[in-house]
């Protein structure tokens, strides 16, 4: 007999942002490159080695501008606390986050602003 319980199959389909406890209107496709240390292949003549790097976590989001949306909020902020919520309950905390770019403003594809947000610290918590 087959499982009706599917939730246990349930793959990451959508993201839910908040920024300092304000949900941001987010498009599709949330992007979290997890912080830790990155290899680096180091190659000699008969032996191979490696060396590590620490990376901030990264997190990049398009949010969708509306009438009364203010932008300038997000230029040089720092100290964020920065909730990525995927739905299948797993959720990232990423501290002490930072707005890497100066939102740019286009009024092409819908008027959808870019932000990246970089940390540190990026916790994750199970559901």
């Amino acid at each position: 007999m087959a499982d009706t319980n599917l939730a246990t199959d349930r793959v990451i389909g959508k993201a839910r942002v908040t920024v300092n406890g304000e949900v941001l209107r987010t498009e599709k496709g949330v992007d979290l490159t997890l912080a830790g240390d990155e290899i680096k292949e180091i190659e000699g003549d008969y032996e191979a080695g490696f060396t590590t790097e620490f990376k901030s976590a990264e997190l990049t989001c398009k949010i969708m501008v509306k009438p009364g949306d203010g932008l300038q909020r997000f230029v040089g902020m720092a100290g964020a606390t920065v909730v990525v919520a995927f739905d299948t309950g797993l959720r990232y905390v990423l501290s002490e986050a930072r707005q890497n770019n100066r939102p740019k403003i286009s009024g092409k594809d819908g008027g959808a602003v870019e932000l990246k947000f970089t940390a540190q610290r990026c916790e994750e918590m199970l559901a």
